[in-house]
């Protein structure tokens, strides 16, 4: 899933809207009412839908199964089933067997886009032009193709590569259930999602988000015991060690639940760095509830761009070679000014001055505004 770091409530939500992906008390209508809302607290969007159709080879021509569509006209529906469908250019892209999920603004030329009849007949007026559109993979001997899309009505802001990285998180899972709807009999896997795992305590609680490579989550109870964690934390951990529960990964997560927990008046912690050998991570933790029984941590590995990153706001902000290279030391080596000051035979003072500057460049004034500048997390 690329780099795309979420927050503790993000990484809730998302669970909750995967939970209700698997709910079988929900039907298809009640499911895909359900899902939008859900889904509508972390993507804005003006409307939406999802669509099953079918292409027929003697005609040509697209033929609609069902379409749920939210905040769209009578009119506009009527319309697009009946005449625009068959003019629609993503539905022969989505019609594929693999995951595709994209931005209309990523996939197309909008001046050439907004010549053609389709946009100026219909998808204009309908205010379709800012989209993600993606598919919903079913297995290949199942005649029908299912989509998501989402859209903006013209005078907002293009959808953001979150946005985009979290639509393509959902799709194996919405697959999965697609497939129960629409192709029961199919003895073919739509995609495989990801095994749940639980830490080797053996607690039953389960992780759904084990797609995103780059994340790892785990649980802990008030007494700073872990209960459970994801496949990605287990693979952090056992980098350093054959056991989760002795890896020095999960001694140091361990010891920043200790820190939030030995604060009463603090609900969340982080960003907090964790260094190990020549390995960074960012650590956010957060309670659950207004019970305080149980914290969520959630951690990213960010070895891997942590230097992008940083080189990108080395050009925003206009820093000095020097400034950048202080800067780097502090955040990536957890070096103090002292040490930085040796590592560079410099003085204390001329790191202090160039790290204040750095900051009054940026417009902050201290380490964790400088993290946040870096959208670790």
């Amino acid at each position: 899933m690329g780099n795309t770091s979420f927050t503790i409530e993000e990484v809730r939500i998302l669970s909750d809207i995967i939970k209700c992906i698997y709910d079988p008390a929900l039907t298809l209508s009640e499911f895909t009412e359900v899902f939008m809302a859900k889904l509508k607290s972390l993507i804005y969007f003006d409307k939406s839908d999802f669509m099953f159709f079918r292409y027929n080879n003697d005609t040509k021509k697209y033929e609609m199964e069902s379409f749920r569509p939210v905040n769209w006209s009578t009119e506009e529906i009527n319309n697009y089933v009946t005449t625009y469908m068959h003019n629609d250019d993503v539905l022969p892209i989505l019609s594929q067997r693999q995951c595709i999920a994209f931005r209309n603004s990523d996939l197309f030329s909008m001046r050439e886009r907004r010549e053609t009849k389709y946009f100026q007949e219909f998808a204009s007026g309908a205010s379709l032009e800012i989209s993600i559109d993606a598919n919903i993979p079913l297995p290949e001997d199942c005649d029908t193709i299912a989509i998501l899309g989402l859209f903006r009505t013209n005078e907002k802001v293009e959808f953001r590569e979150k946005d985009l990285e979290i639509v393509k998180c959902l799709q194996p899972y919405l697959s999965d259930r697609m497939k129960e709807e629409f192709c029961p009999d199919s003895k073919q896997a739509a995609l495989t999602v990801p095994e749940k795992t639980s830490s080797e305590s053996g607690q039953e609680e389960s992780w759904m988000l084990d797609n995103i490579e780059t994340l790892g989550l785990c649980s802990y109870d008030a007494s700073a015991n872990m209960l459970s964690n994801n496949a990605s934390f287990s693979a952090f951990a056992k980098a350093y060690h054959p056991s989760i529960k002795d890896s020095i990964f999960t001694r140091k997560i361990t010891s920043c639940v200790k820190k939030l927990l030995q604060d009463t008046s603090l609900c969340t912690l982080g960003p907090i760095p964790i260094h190990i050998e020549d390995d960074t991570y960012m650590v956010q933790l957060a309670y659950n509830d207004s019970t305080h029984t149980k914290i969520t941590a959630a951690v990213y590995y960010i070895s891997d761009v942590f230097t992008k990153r940083l080189t990108a706001l080395k050009e925003e902000f206009s820093l000095s070679n020097r400034e950048f290279e202080i800067i780097f030391l502090s955040l990536k080596r957890s070096l103090t000014n002292s040490e930085i000051a040796k590592e560079l035979y410099i003085s204390e003072a001329t790191v202090k001055r160039h790290i204040y500057t750095v900051y009054q460049k940026m417009g902050i004034s201290n380490q964790k505004q400088l993290f946040r500048k870096l959208q670790i997390l």
